[in-house]
């Protein structure tokens, strides 16, 4: 074994441990062995269809079905749970993580390692934007039981709220009636509508 395959076994095994690493810090499916794995077997494969294709060119062919291959242990990092997906930014990194491994494998050491830094700042570093925008546009939806005759006023105090109405349901009986409206918007503007609703006299009850 030349000096070179080792340190391209050796480069792929540390890019895969970092981003194994932090996966591993979130408590996600896919963490420090399987990304390790999946870096060091892309670059594996890589080295391997290089050598075996090279009298007639089908090394890359055989390079391309890492793609496939990964595919199957990203679609298994997938869960969802009614309209909820999860996983999916995992099984993104299994994706890119395997990319990496195969620019190691064929010597491309540079370019992977600059695209597996720009792969940790999003990693570290967008969470928190995340968490932001999440902030500012929070979805909800409250549902309000009150006399039929007070609905027009508090639909009027909903759509006063700072909140985007995405949706309005009504239901009536003799005396009460329920309204269900979808809203969207800032945290601090759901506080306020909810503190609203629960003082208002008119309102019988309020879930959400």
């Amino acid at each position: 074994m030349t000096y070179e395959i080792l340190g391209r076994l050796l480069l792929a095994l540390m890019v895969g441990a970092i981003i194994g690493a932090e996966r591993e810090s979130r408590d996600k499916a896919a963490g420090l062995r399987t990304m390790t794995l999946i870096c060091l077997g892309s670059a594996l494969f890589t080295m391997f269809s290089i050598r075996i294709g090279a009298p007639d060119g089908q090394g890359a062919r055989i390079a391309a079905q890492i793609v496939s291959g990964v595919g199957f242990l990203g679609a298994g990092a997938i869960m969802r749970d009614g309209p909820k997906v999860s996983g999916l930014t995992t099984a993104a990194t299994i994706w890119l993580t395997a990319s990496l491994g195969l620019g190691i494998g064929a010597g491309h050491a540079q370019i992977a390692l600059v695209a597996g830094g720009i792969t940790m700042l999003v990693l570290l570093l967008l969470p928190s934007l995340e968490r932001v925008i999440g902030e500012r546009r929070e979805s909800e939806t409250y549902v309000v039981t009150s006399d039929r005759s007070e609905v027009d006023r508090l639909d009027a105090v909903v759509r006063a709220s700072g909140l985007d109405v995405l949706s309005r349901t009504l239901s009536r009986n003799d005396t009460t009636a329920t309204v269900a409206w979808h809203v969207i918007g800032r945290h601090s503007c759901h506080a306020q509508l909810e503190q609203q609703l629960f003082d208002d006299p008119a309102v019988r009850s309020v879930d959400r």
